[in-house]
């Protein structure tokens, strides 16, 4: 979990780094030793965008596959809560209705 982390900050700095550096003037950097020429004036956006894509697929696996373990954890342990909450919820409702 640490090394999530981690590279989630290294890519953070990246991103800032890129942000900084990535200018109209400087963008000539990055293709020299490539021996690609002047890349495309937008390519901090791509960069940016790629670094944002990452981030996002990274907390959707989180969330894909944290959540439903963490959800049954709270569920068993409120169980008793949730039925309360429910059965309140229907004598409420057939309350209402009369």
């Amino acid at each position: 979990m640490l090394l999530r982390y981690a590279m989630m900050v290294g890519v953070a700095a990246a991103a800032v780094w890129a942000a900084v550096n990535l200018g109209a003037r400087d963008s000539n950097m990055i293709l020299v030793d490539a021996g690609q020429g002047i890349p495309n004036g937008n390519l901090s956006f791509w960069i940016l965008g790629m670094i944002a894509g990452l981030m996002v697929l990274s907390l959707a696996r989180v969330v894909v596959f944290g959540l439903p373990s963490t959800m049954d954890n709270w569920v068993r342990g409120n169980k008793s809560w949730l039925f309360v909450g429910g059965g309140g919820s229907l004598i409420y409702a057939l309350l209402y209705l009369m």
